[in-house]
């Protein structure tokens, strides 16, 4: 019930086009539950199973709203912690692009204790970054949420994660913390090489050797 109402409140404290808050909060017979806005967008792991692969152009326009979005949580002290497509939806017809599921998102400020690697895996395992994982000594800070896009970016060119559909939390944890990510131009070709070095970056294993600003990230996504 906590986590609900955390879930709640933060998805509500930043207002932002590309960030779907709630509504309400209410109760049913002694039973929380989150009333949402609800414009027919879809999910993107939905678009994936219906259509596959999404065109590099459509890529790169939903990293920019995701980045533009993961900028104004971040700027409020908000780590989204699970960036993935089943949390990003998307509206075609109005254009929009945005962020949904504050479950487990943390507030640096006043959570520190959430901000800390926790000791049981959090957040979807294909996308979850390696400090996520409870297997680092080392807090976790903004650059979760790089490394997460990264892993949905590749799934979204692709079709797959960047290790494959990994059900199992070990295996999904030893792959974030000692495996290659599959190449992206050996799965989708017509990816334009910077676009791969970008998503490369993005999954290094160090958040140092990540992106380290969403200015540049943005200014390189514009660039391909």
């Amino acid at each position: 019930m906590a986590r609900l109402r955390r879930e709640f409140e933060l998805s509500r404290r930043v207002s932002h086009p590309g960030i779907v808050s709630a509504i309400a909060l209410g109760s049913h017979a002694g039973a929380l539950f989150i009333v949402l806005p609800d414009d027919g967008a879809v999910a993107l792991d939905e678009r994936l199973r219906r259509v596959g692969p999404l065109p590099v152009a459509q890529v790169i326009e939903i990293a920019l709203a995701v980045v533009d979005a993961l900028e104004a949580l971040h700027i409020h002290g908000i780590l989204h912690k699970d960036i993935a497509p089943a949390n990003i939806v998307m509206a075609p017809a109005q254009g929009l692009v945005r962020l949904i599921d504050f479950g487990i998102a943390a507030d640096t400020v006043f959570e520190r204790a959430l901000a800390q690697g926790s000791p049981d895996p959090e957040g979807t395992l294909a996308s979850m970054a390696p400090e996520q994982s409870g297997r680092l000594a080392r807090d976790v800070d903004y650059r979760c949420d790089f490394y997460a896009l990264g892993a949905t970016l590749q799934e979204l060119l692709t079709g797959a994660p960047p290790f494959g559909h990994i059900s199992d939390p070990l295996q999904a944890v030893h792959a974030h913390l000692a495996l290659a990510p599959h190449p992206v131009l050996a799965l989708c070709p017509e990816a334009p090489p910077v676009l791969a070095r970008l998503i490369a970056r993005l999954l290094a294993k160090e958040p140092e050797h990540r992106y380290q600003s969403h200015h540049v990230l943005r200014r390189d996504l514009r660039a391909i």
